[in-house]
């Protein structure tokens, strides 16, 4: 019978926090494909499948978190940048509505007016001048009436 292989405890007790990933115990479960591809989207691990010291390499951490933090205000100021310009178009737009609503109103208004006119002088008896004719013509009946016999009234 072969030797019974037993359990290396000296890990374990040699100091410091327990890792996982330093333990020869565990070193089978780490060998698997998909625990070393979490490992490695996790940053635990890098391609090669060495572990990454996080204690040592605390200020690579800190100076990639300080880039984020960076990115995340640059990236919050071109979004607050990026709605005001939005507004100040909306703005510019309705505004240019408006102008155009207004004008619109006012060439209504000029032409309603311009019919009232057209409709008084017709009630008038008045026409427009004849285009060409430099004359202007009346409408009235007043140059017709002719003189009633005096004896008749």
């Amino acid at each position: 019978m072969p030797p019974r292989q037993e359990w290396d405890s000296s890990f374990a007790t040699s100091g410091g926090e327990y890792n996982a990933l330093r333990d020869p115990n565990m070193r089978h479960y780490f060998e698997n494909r998909s625990v070393q591809t979490h490992l490695y989207k996790t940053g635990q691990i890098d391609k090669a499948g060495r572990v990454i010291d996080l204690e040592r390499n605390k200020s690579k951490f800190h100076i990639i978190e300080q880039e984020f933090k960076a990115a995340e205000r640059l990236e919050y100021w071109r979004k607050k940048e990026e709605a005001e310009m939005r507004h100040r178009v909306q703005q510019k737009r309705h505004e240019a509505l408006s102008r155009s609503r207004r004008a619109e109103k006012l060439l209504k208004m000029k032409e309603d007016r311009r019919i009232r006119q057209e409709i008084v002088r017709a009630a008038r008896g008045m026409t427009l001048p004849v285009l060409g004719s430099g004359t202007k013509q009346h409408g009235s009946m007043s140059s017709f009436i002719t003189e009633a016999p005096s004896g008749d009234l």
